[in-house]
């Protein structure tokens, strides 16, 4: 259940402009480095203030790699007990060299199984996958039983190596599991922000949701130090006017201006002949925050893996194209050169139905 929040005053809004980029068929003049005195912004923070953080901290939800969050999915293999337990290690040597685990690396060879007897444990042995014992001759299994004592029995394992402590936890139940180390393609909020960011993200969302309601969609872009960049609504018919494009594109005209700046200095304080090379400047976005109301489209979506950002928080879903978890998980594909963290649900039952 949401928590009762009075009825907060209606916010004024002076936005002054350092630069703006008029894109054709568009409605909107898009604002680059803008600020924006609110009144009642002290009331606003308060408010969040109030709250229990850990709220906001569950309403962010990591948008994770699909291997992260599948369920057990089994695989057939052959299991047997071991009567003598003198040849146990025998037996996993002759296993290890004519049954490789091979794609089950992942499951342990022993596992013990309590009896009736509490006091009393059967030692079994996973032999191998079902599809390949079959294609064995039967003098190669006839070894396993006349000289070790293995009777196969079928079992179902799991198929797949566990991620997340999550599935190990219950993957487990079924045959011991080596779980690996393993960083999470988004690590949880609680890990990756501090109070003060998520009542920054809180704040900044808030004053997206207005502006998605009569555009359809809108987003923000801040510096690493959390700094506000600019911020982008879209109402444009136009096929790729999309806020996230809009937004990028304010980014790159604003660092092409400030790199051709720097080149025109070198070059007027230093003979053509020993110029030194321009300053290098960022890679569009590195290291910066998107907060979006509706999550990107895969166009978007690219585009943001191509700008570099460092994070993209969201507070709705896109069913239809979402390129972020709804249909794709671009910033989680192990194909692509650069990952990025994403999260949804942030003030998610604050949008209206109109903007979702």
């Amino acid at each position: 259940m949401d928590p009762p929040l009075t009825k907060k005053p209606k916010s004024t809004h002076r936005v002054s402009a350092c630069s703006q980029l008029h894109l054709p068929d568009s409605r909107l003049t898009l604002d680059l480095v803008w600020t924006a005195e609110i009144e009642g912004n002290e009331m606003e923070n308060q408010m969040i203030g109030e709250l229990d953080p850990s709220y906001y901290v569950n309403q962010l939800q990591p948008v994770l790699h699909a291997a992260e969050t599948r369920p057990i999915e089994f695989v057939s293999v052959y299991i047997s007990d071991v009567s003598n337990l003198k040849l146990i290690s025998k037996i996993i040597a002759y296993l290890g060299t004519y049954y490789p685990l091979d794609s089950l690396s992942h499951l342990k060879r022993i596992r013990k199984v309590q009896t009736e007897d509490p006091n009393v444990w059967r030692t079994q042995i996973l032999v191998g996958l079902v599809s390949v014992l079959q294609t064995h001759s039967e003098s190669q299994k006839a070894i396993l039983k006349d000289i070790y004592g293995l009777i196969l029995q079928e079992y179902q394992v799991p198929r797949y190596e566990p991620l997340m402590k999550a599935q190990y936890e219950s993957w487990t139940k079924t045959w011991p599991i080596t779980l690996k180390a393993h960083i999470p393609s988004t690590p949880s909020p609680m890990e990756a922000f501090s109070t003060e960011s998520i009542q920054h993200f809180v704040s900044c969302m808030r004053r997206l949701i207005p502006l998605a309601t009569e555009a359809g969609n809108a987003c923000m872009i801040l510096a690493p130090s959390g700094l506000e960049l600019s911020t982008v609504a879209s109402t444009s018919d136009t096929v790729l006017s999309h806020c996230c494009i809009n937004l990028i594109t304010l980014v790159a005209n604003h660092q092409l201006k400030e790199s051709n700046n720097t080149q025109y200095t070198h070059h007027k304080r230093n003979s053509v002949d020993h110029a030194p090379d321009p300053k290098p400047i960022d890679y569009l976005c590195n290291g910066c925050t998107v907060l979006v109301v509706r999550e990107p489209c895969i166009m978007c979506s690219m585009a943001l893996l191509h700008s570099r950002v460092a994070c993209v928080i969201y507070a709705v879903p896109n069913p239809s194209s979402g390129g972020l978890g709804s249909r794709f998980s671009i910033h989680c594909e192990t194909r692509l050169n650069h990952h990025f963290h994403v999260y949804k649900g942030l003030l998610q039952h604050e949008v209206p139905i109109s903007a979702d």
